[in-house]
C-alpha cells in the first residue's frame, strides 16, 4: 500500500548498504509487521464479537465456519443486524444475512464501508 511505501522510504537511502535489496527487504518486512500490530486490536474485537454471537446463538458448524470466514466487513454488516434467537432456525438466519451482504457489497457502487448501513431484513 502507498502509505508503507511512503513509510519505507522516509527511512532514507539504502545506496550504502552492503546489499540494498536484503535492506529493502528487512524495511518491507519491519514495516508490515508494525503496520499488523497497529490493525490488531480491531481485528480482536470483531473476532471476539463472532465468537460471541456463534456461542450465543449456537450456531451449526456450516453457519460459524461461514462467518468465521468472512471478510471483516461482511461479519460486521451480520453482526449490526442483531440477534436471531428469535428465527426459527439462527444458522439458516445467519447464512442468508452473509449472503445478502456480499450481494450487497457486490452491488454497483458498493463499497465496504457502504454495508455499515446495510440493515436489510431477515
Amino acid at each position: 500500500p502507498p502509505f508503507l511505501q511512503a513509510r519505507i522510504l522516509q527511512r532514507g537511502d539504502l545506496r550504502r548498504a552492503r546489499n540494498p535489496s536484503a535492506a529493502l527487504y528487512v524495511r518491507i518486512r519491519e514495516e508490515r509487521c508494525a503496520n499488523a500490530n497497529v490493525q490488531l486490536p480491531a481485528k480482536l474485537a470483531v473476532n471476539a464479537a463472532v465468537e460471541d454471537f456463534i456461542a450465543m446463538h449456537a450456531l451449526d458448524g456450516l453457519a460459524a465456519v461461514s462467518l468465521r470466514a468472512a471478510l471483516p466487513e461482511i461479519q460486521r454488516a451480520v453482526l449490526l443486524r442483531g440477534s436471531v434467537a428469535a428465527s426459527p432456525n439462527p444458522s439458516a438466519a445467519v447464512l442468508e444475512r452473509l449472503r445478502e451482504a456480499r450481494c450487497h457489497m457486490d452491488g454497483p457502487g458498493a463499497t465496504a464501508a457502504s454495508l455499515g448501513a446495510f440493515t436489510g431484513g431477515d
